[in-house]
């Protein structure tokens, strides 16, 4: 990423934004869970699944929510979790980037 200042007076509202976003990402990861389970797979078997990312070139991207759940199942203590997140993570982001240098070099 690159980093930006944020002024003093912006700081709340940066720092809400962030909080809004982590939590949207826990409780979408939530939504995902249960509906895997109604298709009678875990999360874990899903997340394999999954091949393709969603790139908005925002902080709304596959790779980088697959990361922030990275973080929480790392200090939820959920290591085998953690890792896999970690792996789809890199998976979907290489996948990405792949359609996308197939489009832009054809």
């Amino acid at each position: 990423g690159t980093p930006v200042e944020v002024s003093d007076l912006a700081r709340p509202a940066y720092h809400a934004a962030a909080c809004v976003a982590a939590n949207h990402v826990v409780a979408l990861m939530g939504q995902v869970e249960r509906i895997a389970q109604r298709a009678g797979l875990s999360l874990e078997a899903f997340l394999p699944l999954a091949t393709y990312p969603v790139r908005a070139g925002t902080h709304f991207n596959t790779a980088f929510a697959l990361l922030l759940a990275r973080d929480y199942a790392a200090a939820a203590g959920r290591g085998e979790f953690a890792t896999l997140c970690a792996a789809s993570a890199r998976r979907t982001d290489s996948a990405a980037n792949a359609s996308w240098r197939s489009r832009v070099n054809p």
